[in-house]
This record gives structure tokens, C-alpha cells and sequence, in this order.
């Protein structure tokens, strides 16, 4: 079975590498936050805040057809750098999104993994790494030294037969390891952990079997400079019964904590429901789209502790447990403002504003009618 497997980690690597030379990336680009997502034409689009605090309107960034239509997108932001995206192309090839050729490029050969597939991208001394799951295996971390650029391929860990799709999420750690988190197929939390000095890789069951739906929805951030007082990483979950939960892994091993429900929230949520978790200076900021179709943004506090959690719509709004994006305050801070983004029926819209005013007020529609249902949304 391990020499199958190392068969299949053999080539998969082999499909590293790009077709061409690196692109750079544009030193030019939004200043502010700004949002992907492959529109129902299969192109990769995208918005964002510019320098002077004015928006740009959803633009496609090069051709049509470059990945199925909804296809999941990961986003980050390097230091200092513009926002950049990564999803898998038609041809299963690993794409960036590189502003200096006016599109996506190709970092790895075709069929490196199935069109369509889940990925994360997180930041880790100052690179790149993106986490794409391959056939039998867990993950293949890849490490994107330079914008664009041939990536590295890590040990991607154990191979796991238990790992059948869906959402995962992964976080760089001050120290220089890294994390990936995902809801096994019996429905338990899991998370590989990958040692800064070593780089050996390690894996943890966090929560008991039938916690979660598997390939429900994860969400997570180093908060170890947020002031969180156990662990180093902030988790969240959807679980089983309708509501959202929270978590401190310890690095290298299991939970620091009991996971802690939001009691706060007025509507429950959808099994599996995708969440996002932006990182201020004081306050995390949770989002899903609740039972009733509401896009609702819970507040806790960098110990973990739920504060409030507020509709941000009214009912109806977005199909209920889909894709929610948020950006963290633009200034970083623990104020109400933020960037939320859902999707009103097959328009993608967003919204600013302090938390909570009334519902109705704050949305705007920021593209084309050209968001496929199911549509993944990724602010970097």
C-alpha cells in the first residue's frame, strides 16, 4: 500500500513545474482587500478596494474557460505584496492569478490534480504554500517561493484513505510550521501539522467521530499575536447540530480546549456550512450564510469567547450554508467595519459598514450576473 501510494506521490510530482519561465507579478494592483471567484463562463473575476478607498467594478483576469464554473478559489496577500488567487484549471493544472500577464498561469503541468478541486492558500515566512489534495493523499503542500513562480513541492504527510473532498483550511504559524484542518469521512475533525525545523509532519484527531459532516466546513487562523490564552491557532467548525464551534489546537498535538458552541446566534446553521475567519487586532470575525439564507458575522474575542453574532441581511438573501467571504477592518482593528461578500441570486455583492446596522442598508452588487450556485468566494 505505502509503495502504491509513493507511486502516486511520484507522479504527481512529476507535474510540477511550469510549462514556461516565471512570470513576475504587477509591483501595481488594489491597495485594499479584494475578491475572487470563477464566474458561471469559467473565467477567474475579481474586485477591489484601491488606493484612494474607491472599488472597482468585478472584471474577468484573462480568458473565459480556464476552470469549471464555481470552481474554489484560494486568495492570499504576500507582505508588502498586491492579492493574488490560485485555483485548479479545466486541464487540472495548479493556476495563479499573475497581474503581469493580464490572467492565470500555469504552475504545474495538466492533470496534476481534478478540475474543480478544493485548495488553501496560506502565507509562511513570507511565501506561499497552497494545499491541494491529490488521489490517496491527504494534501500536497507546494511552496511558492516567488509570485508566480515554480513551486516546491513538501512532504505532504500521511496518506489518508479517510479524506473523501470537500472543504479544508490551512494557516501558516509564526514559528514556520504550518497546519492543514479537515472534517474526516467520519465525521471527525482532523488536522496535519507540519514541524518548522524538521518539517515532519504529524497528524492529530481533534474532535470524536460524527462531530461534523465530512468536508463540512473548517475555517482557521494563527492567532498566537491576537492574545489568544491557549494554543496558537484559532478553529472553527460547523458541527452536527446546527452550530458553529470554536477551538484552540496545541501546535504539534491536540485541542487546548473543550470546543465551545455559538449560543448567540438566532438562526442555526446548515450542516456543512462553508465559514470564513478573518484575523483583526482584538476581534475575529466568523462568517456562514445561516439556515434561512441570512449572511450573519459572529464577533469573539482573541480568547475564543463568542461575543454577538448579527444577521447582516434579511432571510433569503444567499442559499443557506454557501460560500460567505470577509476581509478583516481595513485598518486592522477591532472596530465593525469589515468586507463581507455573498451572493444575492447569480449577482456577487458586497457589503461595509459598522455591525450591526439594519439589514436592508450596506449591500452593494459589485459584478455581472455570472455567479454559477455553489460559487466559492476567497478575499486575500
Amino acid at each position: 500500500m505505502r509503495t502504491a501510494l509513493a507511486g502516486a506521490a511520484s507522479g504527481a510530482l512529476a507535474v510540477l513545474g511550469l510549462l514556461g519561465g516565471p512570470a513576475a507579478h504587477a509591483a501595481s494592483g488594489p491597495g485594499g482587500p479584494s475578491v475572487y471567484y470563477v464566474g458561471d463562463d469559467g473565467g477567474l473575476w475579481s474586485y477591489g478596494q484601491q488606493a484612494d478607498g474607491s472599488w472597482t467594478t468585478a472584471a474577468a483576469q484573462g480568458p473565459a474557460g480556464v476552470a469549471p464554473p464555481g470552481a474554489p478559489v484560494a486568495a492570499t496577500r504576500l507582505p508588502g505584496g498586491p492579492p493574488t488567487a490560485y485555483l485548479v484549471g479545466s486541464d487540472g493544472s495548479l493556476l495563479e492569478d499573475c497581474p503581469a500577464t493580464g490572467g492565470p498561469v500555469a504552475l504545474t503541468k495538466p492533470g496534476f490534480t481534478a478540475p474543480g478541486t478544493h485548495l488553501t492558500a496560506t502565507v509562511k515566512a513570507g511565501h506561499a504554500l497552497v494545499t491541494v489534495p491529490l488521489a490517496a493523499l491527504a494534501g500536497q503542500v507546494l511552496e511558492i517561493p516567488h509570485p508566480c513562480g515554480p513551486p516546491t513541492a513538501l512532504l505532504a504527510g500521511t496518506p489518508l484513505d479517510d479524506y473523501k473532498g470537500g472543504a479544508h483550511a490551512s494557516t501558516g504559524l509564526s514559528d514556520g510550521g504550518d497546519a492543514l484542518f479537515w472534517v474526516d469521512a467520519g465525521g471527525a475533525v482532523r488536522v496535519q501539522w507540519r514541524a518548522a525545523q524538521t518539517g515532519a509532519v504529524s497528524e492529530k484527531q481533534l474532535t470524536a467521530p460524527g462531530t461534523a459532516k465530512p468536508g463540512g466546513g473548517v475555517a482557521v487562523a494563527d492567532t498566537e499575536a491576537a492574545g489568544t490564552s491557549t494554543g496558537v491557532v484559532t478553529l472553527l467548525f460547523t458541527g452536527h447540530d446546527g452550530r458553529v464551534y470554536v477551538a484552540h489546537p496545541v501546535e504539534g498535538g491536540a485541542l487546548a480546549d473543550v470546543p465551545l458552541p455559538d449560543t448567540t446566534a438566532p438562526v442555526k446553521v446548515p450542516d456543512g456550512a462553508e465559514l470564513a475567519l478573518p484575523v483583526g487586532k482584538s476581534a475575529l470575525r466568523a462568517a456562514w450564510a445561516a439556515g434561512d439564507g441570512t449572511v450573519t458575522v459572529a464577533t469573539l474575542s482573541p480568547a475564543g469567547q463568542w461575543q454577538h453574532t448579527d444577521a447582516l441581511s434579511g432571510p433569503g438573501f444567499t442559499a443557506p450554508g454557501s460560500s460567505v467571504a470577509t476581509a478583516p477592518p481595513a485598518d486592522g482593528g477591532d472596530g465593525g467595519d469589515g468586507e463581507f461578500c455573498g451572493t444575492y441570486p447569480h449577482r456577487p455583492v458586497r457589503r461595509t459598514g459598522p455591525l450591526p446596522d439594519p439589514p436592508q442598508w450596506g449591500w452593494q452588487a459589485a459584478g455581472p450576473d455570472n455567479v454559477t450556485p455553489g460559487a466559492v468566494f476567497a478575499w486575500a
